[in-house]
């Protein structure tokens, strides 16, 4: 973790990444400024901001998100965790787009962050900061293998299996595993993000193209079934939509 002072970098600003001539923070006329608008009350001989941050700040007395003075957070053991998780001596927090807020158990112990949006601590899971109230045992949570260069946010506890922080109903935590482009499977069933497709035979699905897929004489939009479909002449066009010889689908639907 590194704080720089803004009085020490290169005409006391922090430029927005597409147009540098705007400012995420600066100094203008002795104030502190935060895209065009001005904290009065911060102090700006001590003034930092959180390096890889465009938003986290403190000076000698508060701990700032932009414009908001984070009163409750302590200023002296308030530490980044990674992925957007933070905690000071008290408490665990998420950064989630404009806003960073406490975590729902109102405590820092415990608390671990897992990765690819999740963590955990002694009373919840979280995924982006939302508490996964599905999950029974949130300290055995652990991230699925990771593969390729985009995280998969998909995790397991010893019973439960989740994607995007959803609970992946019946799904088999002994014998599940991802695929690719959101779809999984266990030793039963085949699932796309947290939903079961129905009908789909883990031992003949074949994923084709996102995020289409088959099964049998099936084929797969997401978890829906395409109603109606000729698999022979079924092809996926360039623009993601689908056509079989009778007419053409957008999404789940015929049209």
């Amino acid at each position: 973790m590194t704080w720089l002072k803004l009085t020490d970098l290169p005409e006391q600003r922090v430029p927005m990444h597409i147009d540098r001539e705007k400012s995420f923070w600066e100094i203008q006329d002795g104030k502190i400024v935060h895209q065009t608008r001005v904290n009065r009350t911060a102090d700006v001989e001590s003034f930092e901001v959180l390096e890889g941050s465009d938003f986290i700040a403190r000076d000698k007395t508060f701990v700032y998100h932009a414009w908001t003075t984070m009163k409750t957070v302590d200023r002296d053991t308030f530490t980044p965790l990674g992925d957007g998780y933070f905690r000071d001596k008290d408490c665990g927090y998420c950064e989630f787009e404009t806003s960073i807020k406490p975590l729902k158990s109102g405590s820092a112990q415990g608390l671990k962050v897992i990765g690819a949006g999740y963590a955990r601590d002694a009373v919840f899971a979280y995924y982006c900061g939302r508490p996964i109230t599905s999950c029974t045992l949130p300290m055995t949570l652990k991230l699925v293998e990771q593969t390729g260069e985009h995280p998969i946010p998909a995790a397991t506890t010893d019973t439960q299996c989740f994607y995007e922080g959803a609970l992946i109903k019946g799904a088999d935590v002994t014998t599940w595993k991802m695929d690719a482009n959101g779809f999984s499977r266990d030793a039963r069933n085949v699932f796309y993000n947290a939903m079961k497709l129905t009908g789909a035979r883990p031992d003949d699905w074949k994923f084709i193209k996102p995020p289409y897929s088959t099964s049998g004489d099936k084929i797969y939009f997401m978890s829906f079934v395409l109603k109606d479909v000729d698999k022979e002449s079924f092809e996926i066009l360039a623009d993601g939509t689908a056509r079989d010889k009778h007419s053409r689908f957008s999404g789940k639907n015929r049209i």
